[in-house]
């Protein structure tokens, strides 16, 4: 039974998670060459892995994206797809997440969607992950300073459920090895369970 709490028009996805508005209606070639072709890749490798292949007159996948994903902590996780399009001078980003059980990962969504493998439905979330700390600077502020870079090659599905919480993705300035680069600061509340970086 569907969580008397959530808005008209979401998607209960059980655990305490749910898709939010918007969405797309129908299904659709991404545009981006990119992501398609992650996705598609996503989809094919998950899928021969029980022994399922495309036919010969597959065109390629189509998806329907969802805008937003309601965490079991209360927080809202958006996506870049939907923030991108937004003009309001203040606006709060919040598609920057972090990641778990597995590893923990920190990562900007691009957007939500379900996929069918094996005849299972299941909640996914393109996303473009962060690097690891800088070492370096992580040990000269004694752990507290997560200073992360975009991957040029980050893109990749995850598991809508593996996403934990929303953080702050700050930009900052730090030399490395002489060299100015465009680094961000990660920031959440929750901030002491990070130490699970360093394990």
């Amino acid at each position: 039974e569907k969580d008397a709490s959530l808005p008209q028009y979401s998607l209960d996805l059980g655990d305490g998670y749910a898709f939010l508005r918007a969405k797309e209606k129908y299904g659709r070639k991404l545009e981006n060459h990119a992501q398609a072709q992650v996705v598609s890749t996503y989809f094919l490798e998950r899928e021969a892995e029980f022994g399922n292949f495309p036919d010969d007159d597959w065109d390629g996948l189509r998806v329907a994206r969802w805008a937003r994903l309601r965490l079991p902590n209360g927080q809202t996780a958006r996506s870049k797809w939907k923030e991108d399009k937004m003009t309001t001078p203040n606006l709060r980003r919040a598609c920057c997440v972090k990641t778990s059980p597995d590893k923990v990962d920190f990562a900007e969504v691009q957007f939500y969607f379900h996929g069918m493998i094996n005849e299972e439905r299941q909640p996914l979330a393109l996303v473009s992950l962060f690097s690891e700390p800088d070492p370096a600077l992580l040990q000269a502020s004694y752990q507290t300073v997560y200073s992360v870079q975009k991957l040029a090659h980050g893109l990749c599905v995850i598991n809508a459920k593996s996403i934990i919480a929303v953080i702050a993705v700050i930009p900052h300035n730090y030399q490395v090895n002489g060299d100015p680069e465009q680094r961000y600061f990660i920031w959440e509340k929750m901030g002491m369970d990070m130490a699970l970086l360093t394990n």
